[in-house]
């Protein structure tokens, strides 16, 4: 509710000059101002071991800043079962302040490594590390670094994979 009334207040002030807004906010207060976490609920990340194995990862990104922001791009590592996924995401998303949106990254994984998760998802200690690129109307920032610790993942079909190894 608070980041509401914020937003109310910034919206009747939006006549002030950009270089005025720029120094109330630089880039480093705009990327803490974008909050990027998997979703809550319904298998934010899932590990599908089939035949074409693949992966899902829900996004959940909230913008708490006064501004409409857009992702431009984003570079994700994903840590499962001690091996590492990694991939991008290059679709333009945008946000409008105070809102929280969802984003789907999927990708596959080569069978090496679908073989290995297979046989290890029980020792699972998964986690995802993000670097993203976003733009808004007073200029370009970067949230570096964001890591999401705990991330417990949906293993699907990993025992039909593990006794066929």
């Amino acid at each position: 509710m608070e980041i509401l009334e914020r937003l109310d207040i910034w919206r009747l002030l939006t006549w002030l000059p950009k270089w005025l807004l720029r120094r109330k906010y630089p880039e480093q207060r705009m990327a803490e101002l974008i909050t990027v976490d998997l979703r809550p609920r319904h298998n934010p990340a899932t590990v599908n071991l089939c035949s074409t194995p693949t992966y899902d990862l829900w996004f959940q990104i909230t913008n708490m800043s006064p501004f409409e922001v857009e992702l431009d791009r984003a570079q994700i590592e994903f840590i499962c079962a001690g091996t590492s996924l990694e991939t991008s995401y290059i679709q333009r998303t945008k946000f409008k302040p105070g809102v929280s949106s969802e984003i789907l990254v999927t990708d596959d994984i080569p069978e090496g490594k679908a073989n290995f998760i297979a046989q290890h998802h029980d020792r699972n200690s998964s986690f995802i590390t993000m670097d993203m690129d976003f733009n808004c109307s007073l200029h370009s920032f970067s949230k570096r670094h964001h890591n999401l610790e705990g991330v417990m993942p949906r293993f699907i079909n990993h025992d039909t994979r593990a006794n066929k190894t």
